[in-house]
């Protein structure tokens, strides 16, 4: 999945000097036009993942997670599309991190469990 979520977001910041397509069927963007003209670096895309060893070793026996997958391409859609709209220079990282929750975490889950659960009578 993070795989997916990166090769879809690294064409998000592909810049036209940057890409496959040759030089005499390039067409510059706008904003690479005006990038050229102030002389304005390109902005950057990172990513990096942050896996647990604890999780990491149980990945290795149960690939499957439980997750919202869907929700959370559209979310971080959003939040790269915004990004890519708001930020005129430097880079925007997109990270991954994947752990086992804290206990404090895990306390606040029960209690919005809780909470649906007498909501919901």
């Amino acid at each position: 999945w993070i795989s997916r979520v990166v090769s879809q977001a690294v064409p998000l910041f592909a810049h036209p000097s940057e890409d496959e397509t040759p030089s005499s069927e390039r067409r510059p963007c706008a904003e690479h036009a005006q990038r050229q003209r102030t002389n304005e670096p390109p902005v950057r895309f990172k990513w990096a993942k942050d896996i647990t060893a604890d999780v990491g070793a149980l990945l290795s026996t149960h690939s499957m997670g439980v997750a919202d997958f869907t929700r959370l391409d559209q979310v971080i859609s959003n939040f790269l599309n915004n990004a890519k709209k708001f930020t005129q220079t430097g880079s925007v990282q997109l990270r991954f991190e994947v752990r086992r929750p804290t206990e404090a975490e895990e306390e606040e889950r029960r209690g919005w469990e809780e909470e649906e659960t007498l909501q919901g009578d």
